[in-house]
C-alpha cells in the first residue's frame, strides 16, 4: 500500500512549495508571500530551509527537472497575478501527473518500492483519459519499435559503439519530460538487439533535447533515433534520396543547447525551412577526438522511421 502520492507529498511538493516561496519573496515581503500560499509566516520560512537541506544534499532528481521549472515558473506568475487557488491547483495537479505516467514520478517510485516493476500502470485509470491515451500511445508504439528491432536480424549493423535509443514526443512538446525514450538505452547481447528497461518519458537527456529543438522549427517531425555515421551509410542514405545536413561535434553541440545563440537560431530555421511538410531527413554529428560520429535520422512517423532503419540496415 505505497502509491506514487507518497513521492508527491515526501519530495515533489516541499521542493515546489520552496521554489514558489523563493521566486515570491523575489516580487513582495514574505509576510504576502505567505497569504498568497495560503500558510503562515513561520511556515514560509520553513519551507526556504527544506529548499536549502533538499540543494545541500544534491540528490533530488525534481530539481534537475523542466517540468518542476516550468510549473513553479507558472505558479509564480499566476500568484503575482491573483489567479484563484483552483486554477493554481489545476496547474500543480497536471504536472504531477505528467511526472507520473511513465515519467520521473513513476521511476522513483520503482526505485523506492521494490514491489513493483517498471512499466507499472497502478495508478493510471484515477488519471485525466485524454492524457493517460495519448502518452499509452506513444509508449506502445515504442514498445512495438523495439519488438520489430529485435526481430530483424541485421538491426545491429546500424547499432553505434555509444548504443542507440530511439525518442517520440507527444503532440506540442514543452520539455524533455513530454518525450519518451528508452533508460540506459538500447544495447546489444549476444548478437541481439535488447532494451534493459521498458521505455519512460524524460529517459533521455541528450536526445531527447536534439528532439524538441527539431520539433521547436518544425512540429511534424516527433521522432529521432541515432545510427552509426560512415562513409557506406552516407552512400545508402544518398540511394534512399534522404536529405542530411553535416557538423562537426562543436557546432553540432551550439545547435542543439538549451540556450540557442541567433546563429544557432538561423541555421536551424534555414536547415529545417525545406522539410517543413514532414518525410524523413538526418543530421549529422561527424564526431571529434574520442567522441563517435552519429547519424540522427528524423521523421513525423515512427513506423516510417523504424522502416527507413531497416533498409540502411539490410545495405550495410
Amino acid at each position: 500500500m505505497r502509491p506514487p502520492c507518497e513521492i508527491v507529498t515526501q519530495n515533489f511538493l516541499p521542493l515546489v512549495r520552496g521554489l514558489v516561496a523563493q521566486e515570491l519573496i523575489n516580487h513582495m515581503t514574505q509576510s504576502e508571500v505567505a497569504e498568497k500560499m495560503g500558510v503562515s509566516q513561520p511556515t514560509i520560512s520553513s519551507y526556504l530551509k527544506s529548499l536549502d537541506t533538499i540543494r545541500a544534499e544534491g540528490k533530488e532528481e525534481y530539481l534537475e527537472s523542466n517540468t518542476v521549472k516550468l510549473l513553479v515558473n507558472d505558479i509564480v506568475a499566476s500568484s503575482i497575478n491573483n489567479a484563484s487557488p483552483e486554477e493554481i491547483i489545476r496547474k500543480i495537479c497536471s504536472s504531477c501527473v505528467n511526472l507520473r505516467i511513465s515519467g520521473l514520478t513513476c521511476r522513483k517510485h520503482v526505485k523506492s518500492y521494490p514491489g513493483i516493476t517498471a512499466g507499472c500502470q497502478g495508478c493510471l485509470p484515477i488519471t485525466d483519459e485524454i492524457l493517460i491515451e495519448s502518452r499509452k500511445k506513444v509508449i506502445t508504439e515504442l514498445l512495438e519499435v523495439l519488438s520489430a528491432m529485435e526481430r530483424k536480424e541485421d538491426f545491429v549493423k546500424v547499432m553505434p559503439q555509444v548504443l542507440l535509443n530511439i525518442c517520440k514526443c507527444l503532440p506540442e512538446p514543452k520539455t524533455i519530460d513530454d518525450i519518451a525514450a528508452f533508460p540506459g538505452r538500447i544495447t546489444k547481447i549476444r548478437g541481439k538487439v535488447r532494451a534493459l528497461l521498458p521505455p519512460e518519458f524524460g529517459a533521455s537527456k541528450h536526445m531527447a533535447q536534439i528532439l524538441l529543438t527539431i520539433n521547436a522549427y518544425s512540429p511534424s517531425f516527433n521522432s529521432t533515433i541515432n545510427i552509426v555515421n560512415n562513409d557506406k551509410v552516407l552512400r545508402i542514405m544518398e540511394n534512399l534520396a534522404i536529405k542530411y545536413h553535416t557538423f562537426p561535434n562543436n557546432e553540432f553541440e551550439k545547435l542543439f543547447k538549451e540556450k540557442k545563440t541567433k546563429k544557432a537560431h538561423v541555421i536551424l530555421k534555414e536547415l529545417i525551412e525545406p522539410i517543413k511538410v514532414g518525410g524523413i531527413f538526418a543530421i549529422l554529428n561527424t564526431g571529434g577526438v574520442g567522441i563517435e560520429p552519429i547519424t540522427y535520422l528524423f521523421s513525423n512517423s515512427l513506423q516510417a522511421l523504424i522502416e527507413i532503419t531497416f533498409k540502411i540496415a539490410s545495405r550495410l
